[in-house]
């Protein structure tokens, strides 16, 4: 048979109130985790852009592909013609400024 006496209900809930706090506390210690190894990333990924720069396509972002107008009026899909589709060249210095 269940007890359903208060003093009972009362200690289950007390229990499963810390439990409840603790998952909590373990949840905030790994999102914080997560949040710190996102921040190494982003650092990370700006440090590459920033060795990159000088030799990214400015035509076409590095992306090798660049959209232009036809004579119709429609989008279409080019190779980038300063990059080849490489998405990289080596710019000249007066390039970057």
């Amino acid at each position: 048979m269940i007890d359903t006496s208060s003093a009972t209900l009362l200690k289950m809930k007390e229990l499963l109130l810390l439990k409840r706090h603790k998952i909590e506390l373990e949840a905030q210690e790994k999102i914080a985790e997560i949040d710190r190894q996102i921040e190494y990333i982003n650092g990370a990924a700006e440090i590459i852009r920033n060795a990159l720069a000088d030799y990214i396509c400015p035509n076409c972002a590095g992306s090798g592909i660049v959209k232009r107008c036809d004579a119709a009026g429609q989008m279409e899909t080019e190779t980038c013609d300063r990059c080849h589709g490489t998405g990289i060249v080596q710019r000249n210095k007066e390039d970057i400024s």
